[in-house]
């Protein structure tokens, strides 16, 4: 083994940091830290540039070795592993001694169970492989153990709609047994379905399976009512089981694909019990399935189902496929209509609210020259409102040219204040970005005390310097500040201060909101104009 490949190895040790060390040893710890990182990060990258097969099977049995997957650092396993996932896929890395080194990954893969290193990306290198031997095992270790997550099981099977070219039979039966497990029986269900859409498989795998997995789809939408009538009567009042009520709809999505590509009639009864159901994509999906077995019923709930903002989308794509997108209303297929959609299922992902608005409707549409776009764009604004358990959350939000929302309350600003607010946001350039303040660098301090001097001088007070900016060759000063008896901030440059109050109180215009309201003022204005209709494009 190289030198170089040899120190990679040896920097994937876990190194514990001292949290009783005094606040400068922990700084110093940090920026040793750092430098760890950085140099990781060179010697992968050097040693990724020119790895050969048996590299690559050095760096499996040196991982195999590891008295303790505890002494691991995760983070750059996981960045290993990637990058070999991608070099390996690149230039067919495969091993001379393939039985020993499949042998290999199943037992890292057994050995870092109840851990936090990433067990999917080692059943992703067994995909890879595309060999007879690693398919087998990775059917195998997926059905007598399986992963503990649903996402770790998407880092696993990514692969295989990647461009793999491997005699797919080698998975089917066996997978079928892995369908008793939550974590990977929706990705293997949709595996089936994409392999033999895709002519991979000239049989669909579910055919001789069909009848056992009506029965499967029968017991989840006999769940999912009982859970409907449940909240209905008492609310969602446990968290565990509204996630497997998730992770039930998911699974019948599946299956109604499933039917659907094999033509299973038997399966319409439950389709039609499926279609009454409340949960808006899965009567979607049920609708779907049911137009594709022939059903009237089915393509009349599906153009009904675009009136549904969130399913907006995938019902189109159904329509389309069906020849029946002309039946849906000209106001669900629109620009606008298709932009409400974007937005509300940008709203309803876990990393925004996780649920639809109760109520949504166009507050504003107009072309725009926007940053980042060399020619106008329609933009569009929604107003939103969540019914939550404190009280109504309304807001604005932009749906296009990107959705986005903020946390501050922007329904009292202008239109084109709102506009310039999600300007600002999307606005990227070399010459604009924030700085946070360090005043123990003699620069900053200079720049704050000026900047709260002129502040006290207009009578402002209780001043907090939030960050510093650059902007276009211009350094600004952005504090937070009190005027009279109103809060805000206030951006400071050489030229002038710009004054922001914050608005509501509990949901107010932050440093960074103002700051973005500062940007998109100044870029919309160079290159719109505003009239009582609000901001259009100059051209």
């Amino acid at each position: 083994m190289s030198q170089q490949l040899t120190e990679l190895i040896e920097s994937l040790m876990r190194r514990d940091s001292n949290s009783t060390a005094s606040s400068d040893d922990q700084l110093r710890i940090r920026s040793q830290e750092q430098q760890q990182k950085h140099r990781f990060e060179n010697a992968l990258a050097s040693v990724m540039s020119q790895i050969k097969t048996a590299d690559f099977d050095e760096i499996i049995r040196s991982l195999a070795q590891t008295t303790s997957a505890n002494q691991l650092d995760a983070a750059r396993v996981r960045a290993l592993l990637q990058a070999i996932l991608q070099v390996g896929y690149q230039r067919d890395v495969v091993a001379d001694d393939e039985v020993q080194t499949v042998a290999l990954l199943v037992q890292l893969y057994r050995s870092w169970r109840d851990t936090p290193l990433p067990r999917g990306l080692l059943l992703a290198l067994l995909v890879y492989r595309q060999s007879t031997p690693a398919w087998q095992a990775f059917a195998d270790v997926v059905v007598t153990d399986p992963l503990s997550t649903p996402a770790a099981a998407v880092e696993a099977f990514t692969p295989f709609w990647r461009d793999v070219d491997a005699d797919f039979t080698q998975l089917f039966p066996k997978l079928w047994d892995a369908l008793g497990h939550t974590s990977v029986a929706v990705i293997v269900l949709d595996l089936a379905n994409y392999l033999f859409r895709s002519g991979r498989l000239s049989v669909h795998p579910a055919t001789t399976h069909a009848a056992q997995l009506v029965n499967l789809l029968g017991g989840i939408v006999e769940r999912l009512e009982k859970f409907e009538s449940d909240c209905r009567q008492h609310g969602v009042t446990d968290v565990e089981v509204a996630k497997q009520v998730s992770e039930g709809v998911a699974l019948a999505v599946a299956l109604a694909d499933c039917f659907a590509r094999i033509e299973f009639q038997p399966a319409m009864g439950k389709l039609y019990r499926m279609l009454d159901l409340s949960h808006r994509r899965a009567r979607t999906e049920a609708a779907a399935a049911l137009a594709k077995l022939g059903e009237t019923a089915g393509s009349d709930a599906l153009v009904e189902m675009a009136g549904e903002p969130l399913v907006r989308l995938r019902v189109h794509a159904y329509a389309k496929e069906l020849g029946i997108f002309e039946r849906i209303a000209e106001s669900h297929r629109s620009e606008a209509a298709v932009a409400e959609a974007e937005l509300v299922m940008y709203l309803a992902d876990p990393s925004c609210f996780g649920f639809a608005p109760a109520s949504i409707e166009l507050e504003d549409a107009r072309d725009l020259y926007w940053p980042g776009y060399e020619e106008p764009q329609t933009c569009y604004l929604f107003r939103f409102t969540y019914r939550l358990p404190q009280g109504d959350l309304t807001n604005l939000a932009l749906a296009r040219p990107v959705p986005h929302v903020t946390g501050a309350d922007l329904t009292d600003l202008d239109l084109r204040d709102v506009y310039a607010v999600y300007a600002g946001w999307h606005a990227e350039h070399d010459e604009l970005r924030r700085v946070a303040i360090d005043l123990r660098l003699p620069e900053h301090e200079r720049l704050v005390d000026q900047a709260c001097q002129r502040l006290q001088a207009h009578l402002f007070h209780d001043l907090q310097p939030a960050f510093l900016a650059d902007y276009f060759g211009t350094r600004i000063v952005v504090v937070s500040a009190v005027r009279g008896d109103m809060a805000g901030t206030v951006l400071v440059s050489p030229e002038q201060e710009v004054w922001v109050p914050q608005g509501s109180t509990l949901r107010p215009l932050t440093a960074e909101v103002a700051f973005d309201l500062f940007v998109g003022r100044d870029l919309l204005g160079r290159f719109n104009h505003w009239d009582d209709g609000g901001w259009s494009d100059n051209g």
